[in-house]
């Protein structure tokens, strides 16, 4: 992953919708035809799958993905871009392979 400071480039897609491939927000460097860094929320379905995703889409990097929340073990859970499929976890059915899994959000207000 690209690391230091002053990135540019970074994105959010963080709902509780279902979603799709395509870059309808027309995110740089987003695909329409894999789940990355640009899908389309799918408002009709405000209890769906869910995404919580953090991204430099400069870099084409999935910086973490929490994905269908509702799943517990069978949720999808990256850090950088998944090797092979959809670069931000999406169907992945992964968080079971984790023997420790802690979720913490930190928020600092000026």
């Amino acid at each position: 992953m690209v690391t230091g400071t002053g990135i540019t480039g970074g994105n959010i897609e963080f709902w509780p919708n279902n979603y799709g491939p395509a870059n309808s927000a027309k995110v740089p460097n987003a695909s329409d035809g894999v789940y990355d860094f640009g899908d389309q929320v799918d408002t009709g379905t405000p209890d769906g799958y869910g995404s919580m995703q953090i991204h430099n889409h400069d870099a084409r990097q999935t910086l973490f993905a929490l994905n269908d929340w509702k799943a517990g073990n069978g949720a999808d859970v990256g850090i950088g871009n998944q090797p092979q499929n959809n670069p931000d976890w999406t169907f992945a059915k992964n968080a079971g392979t984790y023997e420790h899994k802690r979720l913490r959000i930190l928020v600092h207000f000026k």
